[in-house]
């Protein structure tokens, strides 16, 4: 949760830098119509999501 959070600060922080005067309503229409041209992109990024090892956890030691 620490590193999602991070994430998206540093995100947030790198596209206010670039520009600060944004309009967000602008912002998330070219955010849609990138998607609505490159749907297929959600597939890779799906899959490359399910092609992650899962964390095994350790088993605690018994003494």
């Amino acid at each position: 949760m620490k590193y999602r959070a991070g994430v998206i600060f540093l995100i947030s922080g790198l596209l206010l830098l670039w520009k600060p005067n944004m309009r967000v309503d602008l912002a998330i229409e070219q955010c849609l119509l990138f998607f609505m041209d490159n749907w297929p992109l959600l597939f890779v990024l799906l899959g490359i999501f399910l092609l992650q090892p899962k964390k095994k956890k350790s088993k605690p030691r018994k003494s």
